[in-house]
């Protein structure tokens, strides 16, 4: 029970009494000895030691497959019109041929454009052979 005023405000001396824990004075550190000392015993428990071998990091398979169908396909689909696609019917069999060395691609796929690839290099010969006949006929 707070006594009141009569303009309304609280007697600070009666809460203090009706309060039930005292007030304790906090004493401030200043010794530098003690200081480390209680940031010492306040330090968080140091971290469990790591284990000795760290996750090997697993390299990223590139597939190649679909890059040589791709590849293989287009230099065969320009390959019957003109021979200047016969390097992309090469790098398409090439590419054919390192994924199926790989035994996490697709053999399938690969196989296609092994087989594009080659149908494109023998198109595009064939142009350079006519092209090279027409241009001895003509100068004969």
């Amino acid at each position: 029970m707070s006594e009141h005023d009569g303009d309304g405000a609280v007697d600070t001396k009666a809460t203090q009494a009706a309060s039930p824990e005292p007030r304790r004075a906090e004493r401030v550190v200043t010794d530098p000895v003690e200081l480390i000392e209680n940031l010492v015993h306040d330090a968080p428990a140091p971290r469990p030691a790591r284990a000795e071998h760290a996750p090997a990091i697993v390299p990223r398979r590139r597939p190649l497959a679909s890059a040589s169908l791709t590849a293989s396909v287009f230099g065969l689909s320009m390959s019957l019109f003109m021979p200047w696609a016969m390097p992309v019917s090469i790098v398409g069999t090439i590419l054919a041929i390192i994924a199926l060395r790989r035994t996490w691609e697709q053999r399938a796929i690969a196989w296609w454009g092994f087989g594009f690839g080659l149908a494109g290099v023998s198109y595009s010969s064939f142009w350079i052979g006519w092209i090279l006949n027409q241009l001895a006929a003509a100068s004969a």
